[in-house]
């Protein structure tokens, strides 16, 4: 059982990394876009949701994680960015001009 946990820490480490440096990635190219800051904004709402979420499912779930949640974990973040740029284009950008 040790070893099962410990594996599920170390997927879960790496899966975190994984998306910090997603994130980083996508921080910068959207801070050196010149959308007077719509790029950025639309990163850090994706960083607090997707910050949020993985909290949310890793307090409830502790270390052992479902497939989907492991899924999640890695590759949630691109697909929460997209979300807000959809909401942001959608939604927000309309009534802003």
């Amino acid at each position: 059982m040790t070893k099962r946990v410990e594996a599920q820490n170390t997927y879960l480490e790496r899966s975190i990394g994984l998306a910090r440096a997603q994130q980083a990635v996508l921080l910068i190219l959207g801070a050196t876009t010149l959308d007077v800051g719509w790029t950025s904004r639309t990163v850090l709402a994706a960083m607090v949701a997707y910050g949020i979420g993985t909290f949310i499912v890793v307090a409830r779930r502790g270390r052992m994680l479902s497939a989907t949640d492991k899924i999640f974990v890695r590759w949630g973040f691109p697909t929460v960015w997209t979300a807000c740029v959809l909401f942001a284009v959608v939604i927000w950008l309309p009534h802003r001009f």
